[in-house]
């Protein structure tokens, strides 16, 4: 089974962004039933972001995972088991 993640990094539940990522989902899950589309909504987190603390990159010890825990890290996990990653994002200034 193929698996999508779909980031909404748009403030507004029903607007120009998540419009266009539902649209998205809807043309990804009418391919096949052997596609798992998740839509994840980044203002609906609790979670700071990175602190630029390089803890995950340590000199011989790359781990690509966040030292901080919070309500991003097991998005983080499902992304990199995923097959597929859409961004999406407002442009206010396009």
């Amino acid at each position: 089974m193929k698996r999508i993640i779909i980031i909404d990094g748009g403030p507004r539940k029903n607007m120009n962004t998540a419009e266009l990522l539902q649209s998205f989902a809807e043309g990804a899950n009418s391919v096949g039933s052997d596609i798992e589309v998740k839509t994840v909504r980044l203002y609906d987190l609790n979670y700071k972001g990175c602190m630029s603390c390089m803890a995950c990159k340590l000199k011989g010890k790359v781990s690509n995972i966040c030292l901080f825990k919070d309500a991003l890290t097991p998005i983080l996990e499902e992304i990199a088991k995923a097959d597929g990653l859409v961004l999406g994002s407002p442009i206010y200034f396009g």
